[in-house]
Formats: C-alpha cells, sequence, structure tokens
C-alpha cells in the first residue's frame, strides 16, 4: 500500500508538471468593438501577440501593440455626431484567473474619436479597456462618462440604460482552444439617451488545458494515504 500510495504522488506531481509544461501557446486574437449594439469594429491581432492558457481558469496575454490600428463606423440618431472612429494602440500584459476568468490587469488602450459632418473631430475619449472605473470628457458642445466594467469569461451585464432596455448583456466562453473575454461600459451623453459598448477579445490557443485531473488523482491519493494510516493505526 505505502508504494501504491508513492506511486500515485509521483505520477500526481507529473501531471502538474505536465499541465505546466504542456500549456497552450496563444496563436491568434482579434478584438470588437461595438457602440450600442451597432456594427462590430473587428481588429486582428498580428503576429506579435503572444500569451498562453496555463489551464481554463489561468490564461495570460503580454504587453504588447499587436491590436494597433483604426476602424470607423457610421452612428445613427447621433447628431451632429456622424461618424466614430476608434484607435487602439497598445495594451498591458497580465492574466486572466478564476473560474469564470476575470481580470483588470490587461488593458487594451485606445480611445473613441467622434466626429460630426465632413468628418471633424468633434470629441475624442480615451479609453483602457478590461479597466473599471468612471471617466469624464468634454469637447465639441458634447459631454461624456463613460462607466467601464472589467473582463470576463463568463455574463457581462450593463445596467441603467434606460428607455425599453435598461440592461443588456454579453457572453464569453471557453472552448478547447478558444477564450472569449468581454468588457465593456455604460456610456452618458450630452447627445441622447445613455448608450453601451462591448469589447470581445476572441484568442485562439494551441489548447486550452483542464486542470480537472491533476486534481482527481491528487484527490485519490489522499484517499489511499488515509486508508492506509487507518490501517495502520487498526
Amino acid at each position: 500500500m505505502r508504494r501504491l500510495v508513492l506511486h500515485l504522488a509521483v505520477c500526481t506531481a507529473a501531471l502538474f508538471l505536465g499541465a505546466s509544461a504542456h500549456a497552450g501557446a496563444l496563436t491568434g486574437a482579434t478584438l470588437g468593438f461595438s457602440l450600442g449594439g451597432g456594427d462590430e469594429l473587428v481588429f486582428t491581432a498580428d503576429g506579435t501577440v503572444t500569451g498562453s492558457a496555463v489551464s481554463a481558469t489561468e490564461v495570460t496575454m503580454a504587453a504588447g501593440g499587436a491590436f494597433a490600428g483604426t476602424l470607423t463606423a457610421t452612428l445613427m440618431d447621433a447628431a451632429p455626431a456622424t461618424l466614430l472612429s476608434v484607435v487602439i494602440g497598445t495594451n498591458t500584459g497580465g492574466s486572466w484567473n478564476g473560474s469564470p476568468l476575470t481580470g483588470t490587469s490587461v488593458q487594451i488602450n485606445g480611445s473613441s474619436i467622434i466626429k460630426g459632418f465632413s468628418g471633424v473631430e468633434l470629441i475624442v475619449v480615451p479609453f483602457a479597456a478590461g479597466s473599471v472605473g468612471t471617466a469624464t470628457h468634454s469637447g465639441g458642445g458634447i459631454d461624456v462618462t463613460v462607466f467601464s466594467e472589467g473582463w470576463t469569461s463568463g455574463t457581462l451585464a450593463i445596467t441603467g440604460l434606460g428607455g425599453a432596455t435598461p440592461t443588456v448583456t454579453a457572453m464569453g466562453g471557453i472552448t478547447p482552444a478558444n477564450v472569449t473575454l468581454v468588457a465593456g461600459a455604460r456610456v452618458v451623453t450630452s447627445l441622447a439617451d445613455p448608450t453601451f459598448n462591448i469589447l470581445t477579445l476572441s484568442m485562439d490557443f494551441e489548447s486550452v488545458p483542464e486542470p480537472t485531473m491533476p486534481l482527481l488523482f491528487g484527490a485519490g491519493a489522499a484517499v489511499l494515504g488515509a486508508f492506509a494510516w487507518r490501517k495502520r493505526q487498526a
């Protein structure tokens, strides 16, 4: 019995080390930005994006500028604003942990530029996607206050929107080769009723290892160890 317990303990340690050694590398990612449920602007990461899925409860991304770029969408019923340009710059490095995955250490920095007729800039609203907090900006006769929420692979709920749909939700998720996180904000402007934005970070990995098996082996070893101890006591 003692040899069996020792064998299981060694196997458990090997499984833990194996899970760490075989963490799935990040192979690609996209960042989607949607304002008020409108068309999603999708930024595709270039080949410099790096990170790993250590397990379904620990995912990392390194700092960099893989999502850098500018995309523009048309704004409806928001005169004098007619266009929204979203500029993505650099991102900080960090991790998401837990079940569901959450975290604020990875922040994607950028700005939303609201433009009027003929493409004239009215106001620039900086943001750090994934952060939590409140920021107020003014320009071009427009006041904007943003109430930001952090990343989650679960359900994101944005409340306080008023009207027929006072709350909107967005879903993240985890599959064997993908982790999708969502973040967002309630946006209050002097132009119209409160609105919202949703950011969707979709990351593809070689694999997303499950931590369950090492834990099961560890639990099995503990049970057998307790049994052996009781047998000796008897």
